[in-house]
């Protein structure tokens, strides 16, 4: 069972292209808890958890606890679970990186090429691509196999073919 674990709709960023609503609404501990167990009751042998949002890095400690439960699930059962968390970036830092990795969390990362900063903006209006650099490297560094995500729209199209 595959299952997409919406964490909330809050985001660091206001990009322009965004589909959430601004809503403070957040999944909580108790039904992230309720849904693996629901995973692993639902049968078969394997759970894949991708944690997604508005941005899920701002509910790290709930990334972190449902991660815990999983693991103390696999200590006591033969059922698997592979995690990936989708993220703009901006909020991570080495330490959550290390607990990925460590962790085996993918991070499929959201990055634009040479269009992040017409769309991907913090709420004062600046862009973010120069913040991203070296964490990008810092995920490459520990993760070179990551996701990299890109979103094309009607206002950037032209210039997705001059991106590398």
């Amino acid at each position: 069972m595959n299952m997409t674990f919406h964490l909330t709709n809050e985001c660091n960023l206001a990009c322009k292209y965004c589909y959430q609503t601004r809503s403070l609404s957040s999944m909580t501990n108790e039904i992230a808890i309720k849904a693996v167990d629901f995973s692993i009751a639902s049968g078969g042998g394997s759970t894949g958890i991708c944690f997604f949002g508005g941005e899920p890095l701002l509910k790290r400690d709930l990334i972190r606890k449902t991660i815990d439960y999983c693991n103390r699930i696999c200590q006591v059962t033969n059922h698997k679970f592979s995690f990936k968390v989708v993220t703009n970036g901006t909020l991570l830092d080495e330490d959550f990186i290390k607990f990925a990795t460590d962790n085996k969390i993918t991070i499929a990362f959201s990055h634009d090429g040479i269009m992040q900063d017409d769309m991907r903006i913090f709420p004062n209006g600046t862009g973010t691509s120069k913040l991203l650099e070296d964490k990008i490297s810092l995920v490459l560094e520990y993760q070179p196999y990551a996701i990299a995500m890109c979103t094309v729209n009607p206002e950037t199209v032209d210039k997705f073919a001059d991106s590398n």
